[in-house]
């Protein structure tokens, strides 16, 4: 009896902290991680993952970059059209092991070592979907643009190169991992096996 009285006040208490709202908020979700990466010019690149609101399946990143000081090299961002390269190798970049993407917009270009491998890569299909028009505050230039099609749970390091009148800008490097979304953790039937007539199931 009195085992079963205990259990019925923990039920009875239970019930009373959800009802008051004292329980965890499982509709709450965690802000988003953004990883940055700043080198001594003060040229500032970021990644920030996130599963996309209208295609299933289908991981997205937006690659931020700016300039925290201004002056001359600020000038230079904002009056040259960047590219934006990307790999999932170590020392993908040393390697020629990456592609570019034009920020405004177009197919991934391999660079040469890439191109020479037998088959395409999966985690290189990616594409910018939107980009976003240069801002300046301050005298310090930021665009930026949104990926998709990120191969779920890959390693991306991001950087932008920038080729102006007074030379290349090329920023540091900035590594996130690609979100692993919903539909993608999911189990999925096998297709139907069809069989040639006469044959014994």
């Amino acid at each position: 009896m009195r085992s079963t009285a205990r259990s019925l006040a923990v039920l009875t208490l239970g019930w009373l902290v959800l009802a008051t709202g004292g329980g965890p908020d499982l509709t709450a979700q965690a802000p988003p991680k953004i990883e940055t990466a700043s080198d001594e010019a003060g040229l500032t690149i970021s990644c920030e993952v996130f599963c996309s609101d209208t295609r299933i399946r289908t991981g997205s990143a937006r690659i931020r970059w700016r300039l925290t000081k201004g002056g001359p090299e600020a000038a230079r961002l904002a009056s040259a059209t960047p590219s934006l390269q990307a790999t999932v190798f170590y020392q993908g970049f040393e390697k020629d092991l990456y592609v570019t993407l034009p920020a405004a917009g177009g197919r991934a270009t391999p660079a040469a070592a890439q191109a020479r491998q037998a088959r395409p890569l999966r985690a290189f299909e990616i594409q910018i979907a939107a980009t976003e028009r240069p801002r300046s505050e301050a005298g310090t230039p930021e665009a930026g643009v949104v990926v998709e099609n990120l191969e779920p749970g890959a390693n991306y390091s991001w950087r932008v190169a920038v080729d102006t009148a007074g030379g290349r800008l090329v920023s540091p490097v900035v590594t996130c991992e690609a979100p692993v979304c919903p539909f993608d953790e999911a189990a999925e039937p096998p297709p139907p096996v069809r069989r040639p007539p006469g044959v014994l199931r």
